[in-house]
């Protein structure tokens, strides 16, 4: 998985130790955007390619050969000599002599990407200023078949303003890799190399090959380690993977370069909640966006309505997104909700209607149901309907007699909810009209997703005054019996999943739809009508807040997640970077199935509805509640919770007995079918089980 990331914890020598200190440049001074070096040669065939044609196609997978080529002929006689980039060159235009008419221009094309995707390493570079601040003598030596003036220009661009000598190996002719470029430094220098700090990432040419000639070396992580390939790769996954694209390179690049640079949007007082936004909410959403963006375009759609309220913060996405690349789509958020788009098309009995989608499954006042309805009676008419007061606990779900009472009140005013319902329809229909719905033929829709009820509903509504419009919903994911929504004029498209049945695995959809929807929360309540006050349409909301606003952690999600954008937005790209929908789906099923603890912690303690600051005694979305003692107690209790939780890998993270965690291990499902072993015993069991029944019928 993704480590935290590690920015600021470098803990560099006391520079009073040393006279001289020495630096690698790649990995060390700079970092490149890309994931590996060679990775910039995928950036320059799409550039070539948009340039020249199709001459240029395979030119990346050419350009390594050529520079391995000469590497092992050169290499193989000397392993102290170098080459350079020249050379390469030549090797190259014999593997494809049609490139040749093609040299400079391919040449300059490789100095310039290569300068695109160099960043400082800020910890690095707040430590070369300190030295030059300290006016210490500063060398820098390269293993590299990069020409030394642009060295030169990736330095000063990058900040590393000051330094007295810079060795490269393929103008000396030698490396650090034999050990005998720092001959060469310290014959230069004319110093007993024990004066001598080298700081590199590389732990034999910098580390190990710089102290067989006595000096003193410094080793920085190689960011390229940190970073798990857990989240960007799975085995589900690997048949979408033919060749790496320069967007999947810069994805691991830049989130490579945050484990050691951070974020320059990152505050100090933040939790990990920037972490988890910045390393899995930005990528989602960004390939999301993305995706959207090039539907939209081929489907000429001009507006995107962002649903509210998974829609709030998607639009953000969209309108940063927007901003650097214009492109000619409009954004809104329009208010909708389950309540909303269903209460307006009542039909009888009133009474059937209002319990399929109101009557709650738990004990609460009747002052509930009145209220979400806005159906103003007396006390007395309350009195005479069969209840003693507004304030009275009732059951409907599991109590026939209140059933029958609370049956008998909606019948009973039943006139009066039908003229609620059309009161709501007409607003909400003049509402749609004011946003421009009603106008356009070519209507985007922008939600989370699942089920794509939304959809329909809404789509009752646009056919009532404008019959010709094509609704286009784009959400983050469909499950397969969203299918059955969706039709001709209405259709649906899943980012990250596109009507997918996750094995029969419906407890983990519904893990990946309530995560997202706690990732995605917006500070404001759920939409109970549009109403209109003083001949003015406004949104009414389930509980009217005077001041909502969201939970810190998840404000921190958010930070980290548009800091992400906004970095990755602006990567060297002839066009607009993309992430493939596989790489985004993985990013979450990681988070989801191995969290780090303090991801579990974190998003585990937020209240499930994340849009307010949570009550101690409100449930959390993963937090475990028992301890050994409880266990012991009553065994049992532990499975109901494992089941009922909203996130069961957090909830197991988060338990701090070991006797607990191993008695999940062997009774749960979760976790005995991602066993190999005991997986196998199960299923085989399964299926035994299913014969025996199949043969006794």
């Amino acid at each position: 998985m993704v480590s935290a990331n590690i920015s600021n914890i470098i803990n560099f020598p006391n520079p009073d130790d040393y006279q001289i200190f020495s630096f690698d440049v790649f990995d060390t001074l700079v970092l490149r955007e890309v994931f590996e070096p060679k990775d910039v040669f995928i950036l320059m065939e799409e550039e070539l390619v948009e340039r020249h044609g199709k001459v240029f196609l395979g030119f990346s997978d050419a350009r390594f050969k050529a520079e391995l080529n000469t590497c092992t002929r050169v290499w193989s006689a000397d392993r102290s000599k170098e080459f350079n980039l020249r050379e390469i060159y030549s090797e190259l235009f014999y593997l494809k002599p049609c490139l040749k008419r093609f040299s400079e221009d391919i040449i300059d094309t490789e100095l310039r990407v290569e300068r695109s995707v160099t960043v400082p390493s800020q910890q690095v570079l707040k430590f070369f200023n300190h030295l030059s601040d300290l006016n210490k003598t500063i060398v820098l030596v390269s293993d590299t078949y990069l020409p030394k003036e642009h060295l030169t220009q990736i330095l000063e661009a990058s900040g590393y303003k000051k330094h007295d000598r810079l060795y490269v190996s393929c103008e000396v002719g030698t490396n650090k890799a034999s050990g005998k470029l720092f001959d060469v430094v310290i014959g230069d220098l004319q110093i007993d190399p024990k004066h001598i700090l080298h700081v590199g990432d590389n732990a034999f040419s910098d580390v190990k090959q710089g102290q067989s000639k006595g000096i003193h070396t410094y080793q920085l992580p190689y960011t390229a380690k940190l970073l798990s390939k857990s989240r960007y790769c799975a085995d589900r996954y690997k048949k979408h993977h033919f060749r790496e694209t320069s967007s999947e390179s810069l994805l691991r690049g830049t989130q490579k370069n945050y484990l050691l640079n951070g974020s320059p949007g990152a505050s100090p007082a933040q939790n990990s909640g920037f972490d988890i936004g910045y390393q899995v909410l930005g990528p989602i959403c960004y390939g999301f966006v993305t995706w959207i963006i090039q539907h939209a375009k081929d489907k000429n759609i001009k507006n995107l309505h962002f649903i509210a309220r998974e829609g709030w913060f998607l639009k953000q996405v969209f309108d940063e997104i927007d901003s650097l690349y214009d492109t000619g789509i409009k954004s809104h958020y329009l208010y909708a909700s389950r309540r909303a788009l269903f209460f307006p098309f009542l039909t009888e009995p009133v009474s059937d209607f209002l319990f399929s989608f109101l009557v709650s499954p738990v004990p609460c006042k009747l002052q509930k149901y009145l209220d979400a309805l806005e159906l103003e009676l007396s006390d007395n008419r309350i009195k005479e309907l069969g209840f003693r007061s507004r304030d009275e606990v009732i059951s409907p779900k599991l109590d026939e007699g209140d059933r029958k009472r609370l049956e008998q009140l909606f019948e009973a005013e039943a006139s009066q909810i039908k003229a609620l319902a059309n009161e709501e329809k007409s607003n909400y229909l003049e509402y749609l009209d004011q946003v421009g719905i009603t106008s356009t033929e070519q209507i985007g829709l922008v939600d989370s997703g699942w089920f794509g009820r939304g959809q329909q509903r809404l789509q009752r509504f646009v056919k009532i005054s404008n019959p010709q419009a094509n609704l286009f919903g784009f959400y983050l994911a469909l499950h397969e019996r969203a299918q059955r929504n969706f039709d001709e004029t209405s259709q649906g498209y899943g980012y990250l999943y596109q009507f997918y049945d996750f094995k029969g695995d419906n407890k983990m959809f519904l893990e990946i739809a309530q995560m997202v929807e706690v990732f995605l929360s917006a500070p404001s309540e759920s939409l109970k009508k549009i109403a209109k006050i003083d001949g003015v349409l406004s949104p009414r909301f389930m509980r009217e807040t005077e001041n909502p606003k969201l939970h810190p952690t998840v404000e921190n999600i958010h930070a980290g997640a548009i800091a992400f954008i906004k970095e990755f937005a602006q990567a060297p790209t002839s066009t607009m970077p993309t992430i493939p929908n596989h790489l985004a789906s993985n990013l979450l099923e990681q988070l989801i199935d191995n969290p780090t603890s303090s991801e579990a912690y974190h998003i585990g303690s937020l209240p499930y509805d994340a849009n307010v600051l949570a009550e101690e005694n409100e449930a959390r979305f993963a937090l475990s509640q028992l301890d050994i003692a409880d266990f012991l107690k009553g065994p049992l209790r532990l499975n109901k919770e494992f089941k009922d939780t909203f996130w069961r890998s957090a909830y197991y993270k988060n338990l701090e007995s070991p006797v607990i965690k191993l008695y999940l291990q062997f009774t749960e499902k979760h976790f005995i079918s991602k066993n190999r072993f005991l997986g196998g015993i199960y299923s085989t069991t399964r299926k035994l089980k299913r014969k025996l029944a199949q043969s006794k019928s």
